[in-house]
């Protein structure tokens, strides 16, 4: 399979009505201009990341008729692109383009062959721009279609790599031809944001501790991020691979205990509340962990959130072993809001989208 590189957006959450298209007034009328949103994962519903080869996926292309680039902006939620830090835009010829530190990039170059005649596409646009940038990363870009004759939005899974999958968002109409071309340089940073914040997660998980050499189940919570606010439908979680060791594509199951499947599943959301049918004793991590080692029967490191009945909020937990009830366990991730009632009503809404690999 092939890896979708990802990392993780820092930014001020946007609030949008609805995703799509957001009127806030209007052409130029209104400074806000309009909203376009992109909150589905860019691949849904295509093998291009199981296929060899680089695949140009088109099936979620937007088409944009009224799209003003004096007023209006993309708004891309955080969970479904996994991106790095705040977006970095960049508008320039080939030439402009920076070796690495650029996540956007609004490309001027009408040609990669010097010949007219041959097609400009979202492959030709993707190879010029991994020509110049150095640094493995995902991102998107703007260029101008040249048989299509108007502009597009490209999100790639490695703006580094000639050969990386890309994902057509979005058809700009509203200018074609010559207009379109002259409309290019004007694409700046405020036509692109995001909506919602992925936390990484890059340390080994129990750096600083010495968990993994004291007998018996420890619990460690030295690197335990507190989230002011988490919300499952535009936030997420970014796990190094290279940190927690994964070797394969995460796998979700949001349940309450009876629904944990024996294997399979590397983060479960357990639904339970409770280990021992007394609401007045602690469930912690490692109540957790147990009720969950009680269902699965095969070895395997992996994750889980559950509901913390002392602290009242829920937690992301890393387990060496979820099928091991005295497996060592790393506390990620305390969500200090939600609280109490409302963080159990959250629960059953974390699902794949909130958890990615980097």
């Amino acid at each position: 399979m092939k890896h979708l590189t990802t990392s993780f957006f820092t930014w001020a959450s946007i609030s949008l009505t609805a995703f799509g298209l957001t009127a806030c007034g209007g052409g130029g009328d209104d400074p806000r201009g309009m909203e376009t949103g992109f909150e589905t994962a860019p691949f849904t519903g295509s093998t291009a990341l199981t296929t060899p080869g680089r695949q140009v996926f088109s099936g979620l292309e937007k088409t944009l008729p009224g799209f003003d680039v004096r007023t209006d902006r993309f708004v891309f939620v955080a969970n479904a692109f996994g991106l790095a830090s705040p977006l970095s835009v960049v508008n320039t010829p080939s030439a402009g383009i920076p070796a690495s530190g650029a996540n956007v990039i609004v490309l001027q170059d009408l040609d990669d062959d010097n010949n007219p005649a041959t097609p400009f596409g979202a492959g030709n646009a993707a190879a010029v721009i991994a020509g110049k940038v150095t640094t493995d990363g995902p991102g998107f870009f703007i260029y101008h279609n040249s048989t299509l004759k108007v502009n597009r939005l490209v999100f790639s899974t490695n703006l580094n790599d000639a050969t990386a999958d890309l994902s057509v968002l979005a058809r700009i109409s509203s200018a074609s031809e010559q207009d379109a071309i002259t409309a290019l340089p004007g694409f700046n940073a405020a036509n692109f944001s995001v909506d919602g914040t992925v936390t990484a997660f890059e340390a080994a998980p129990f750096t600083g501790s010495t968990a993994l050499t004291t007998a018996g189940r420890q619990v460690f919570s030295g690197l335990e991020k507190t989230l002011p606010a988490f919300d499952s439908e535009v936030d997420g979680f970014a796990l190094a691979a290279s940190a927690f060791g994964i070797s394969g594509p995460l796998s979700v199951v949001n349940a309450p205990s009876s629904g944990i499947p024996a294997s399979g599943a590397n983060v479960i959301v357990l639904q339970d509340l409770d280990d021992d049918n007394n609401p007045a004793t602690p469930f912690g991590a490692g109540n957790a962990a147990a009720v969950i080692a009680a269902r699965v029967t095969t070895d395997g490191a992996g994750f889980f959130v559950y509901h913390n009945s002392t602290l009242n909020v829920n937690r992301l937990v890393f387990s060496t072993n979820l099928s091991d009830p005295t497996a060592d366990l790393s506390v990620l991730a305390r969500i200090a809001s939600p609280t109490g009632q409302a963080a159990i009503q959250a629960l059953p809404g974390f699902k794949s989208a909130n958890f990615s690999v980097k």
